[in-house]
């Protein structure tokens, strides 16, 4: 646990799931212009499960907060990932994501990746460290460059075709 001069926590440690889900709505509630998620592949379906976040996502997008949200789209999540297109700005694809992380312009808080299926983590790394969110904004705008729409992979497995690559 970090402590600023001013003792205020700034990174800690949340514990239980149910902290854990309060935090993330907090976190979501607190956004003043964006919201970047990147979450791996057993994610997306969280969104219906618990209504909680659901909700908290349509808040954040009814105040103008711009969502973009990063998940390695596959055959199991792509019904949920469509669902998605409609709550979020912008969504993507990016091939094998192992980590949970969402970011704002002043809060970073990353879910254990392990967790059980359908079920929130019960482990989290939460900051409003500056230097903290800056380096987190960074390497979501690093893979976020590296992935494609998803659209275009959604097309790819229902029509079971291969697009090809694009790079840059």
């Amino acid at each position: 646990m970090n402590m600023d001069k001013g003792n205020n926590i700034t990174t800690e440690i949340i514990y239980g799931i149910d902290n854990v889900v309060s935090t993330l709505l907090k976190v979501i509630s607190n956004a003043s212009h964006r919201l970047d998620v990147c979450v791996d592949s057993t994610r997306p379906m969280l969104l219906s499960d618990i209504s909680q976040l659901r909700q908290a996502f349509f808040d954040a997008k009814s105040k103008g907060i711009k969502l973009r949200y990063l998940t390695e789209i596959t055959d199991d999540n792509r019904h949920y990932c469509k669902e998605l297109l409609s709550i979020v700005d912008e969504l993507r694809h990016l091939y094998a994501i192992r980590g949970n992380f969402y970011v704002t312009e002043g809060e970073y808080a990353a879910p254990s990746a392990y967790h059980e299926k359908r079920k929130s983590a019960d482990m989290m790394i939460y900051s409003r460290m500056k230097q903290v969110v800056q380096h987190q904004q960074s390497i979501f705008e690093s893979l976020w460059n590296a992935s494609t729409s998803a659209e275009r992979k959604i097309k790819e497995i229902e029509e079971n075709i291969n697009l090809g690559t694009t790079e840059i």
